[in-house]
């Protein structure tokens, strides 16, 4: 049996690196076993989990070191105080990379019908990025900059509410959940910024014990993703839950010449590309 399996798969490969299309072999010879390393390797988890948590921990250790008063999600964004140009540079460029990497992923992998939900993140990444840019000429409290990155903050988390209820994980306790967890966030920030909540002395914390929620809000966006793609993947969702396709892939047509070398395979080989369609 393994003899068996190392000449179909040969077979296979021979056919992909002379440009014809693989011979589909039976699913016993496709199961591999799963790991956790392999897991760990897919996409998914760099692009949702690896690359947006590392830059997260980072970008928010520059700010503190900076001496940033606040750990919210735009202190990792945009430096509270001053930051050389260095510093800057290598903190816009690791934001960039995450954002462009989200935006890949939801553009390749929703339906085209749905892609415009890719693009709408990227446009409010990159305006709460850009609106929260306040460390160059110290005008930037109340100011219509100011207001447009609060803007910016609360849109992505109304975005990522809908999202997450209504493509990704269409559950009733879902949407309670998480629509819950934005209102009394954005109720929490709108009270400690007017000073109408008390101070818990707590260091980068202060009046805003609403922190963690806004990490919590963000992070549990991209965790219900990641664990739900494969299972929209595959048209198996939960009962209630939402079910599509990726955008197709365009496929070339095979030359003529080429579909007549395929016919030219051992008697084998051809029997199993027969047994396995």
């Amino acid at each position: 049996l393994a003899t068996d399996h190392n000449t179909r798969a040969h077979a296979a490969g021979r056919e992909a690196f002379v440009g014809l299309a693989p011979c589909p072999m039976a699913p016993e010879y496709l199961a591999e076993p799963e790991s956790r390393f392999t897991t760990l390797l897919e996409e998914r988890t760099v692009r949702l989990c690896l690359i947006p948590l590392f830059s997260a921990l980072v970008t928010l250790k520059m700010s503190m070191m900076n001496g940033t008063k606040h750990i919210f999600v735009s202190a990792a964004l945009n430096s509270e105080v001053y930051e050389n140009p260095q510093q800057r540079l290598a903190r816009y460029y690791i934001w960039h990379m995450t954002f462009f990497s989200v935006f890949s992923f939801k553009l390749r992998k929703l339906p085209a019908s749905l892609s415009w939900v890719a693009f709408l993140n990227l446009a409010a990444f990159l305006l709460v990025l850009w609106s929260g840019f306040d460390c160059h000429d110290g005008g930037y409290k109340r100011t219509w900059r100011q207001y447009t990155h609060w803007f910016a903050s609360a849109s992505i988390c109304i975005i990522f509410a809908v999202e997450t209820c209504t493509v990704w994980w269409r559950e009733r306790f879902v949407a309670v959940a998480y629509l819950a967890l934005v209102g009394i966030f954005l109720l929490a920030f709108l009270l400690a910024a007017f000073r109408m909540t008390p101070d818990t002395g707590v260091p980068w914390v202060g009046r805003h014990m609403e922190l963690p929620l806004q990490w919590a809000i963000l992070g549990a966006h991209l965790a219900v993703v990641w664990h739900r793609w494969p299972i929209l993947a595959l048209g198996q969702p939960k009962p209630g839950g939402a079910q599509f396709q990726p955008r197709a892939r365009r496929t070339q047509a095979v030359p003529r010449s080429r579909r007549r070398r395929r016919m030219q395979l051992p008697n084998d080989e051809m029997s199993a590309c027969v047994v396995a369609r």
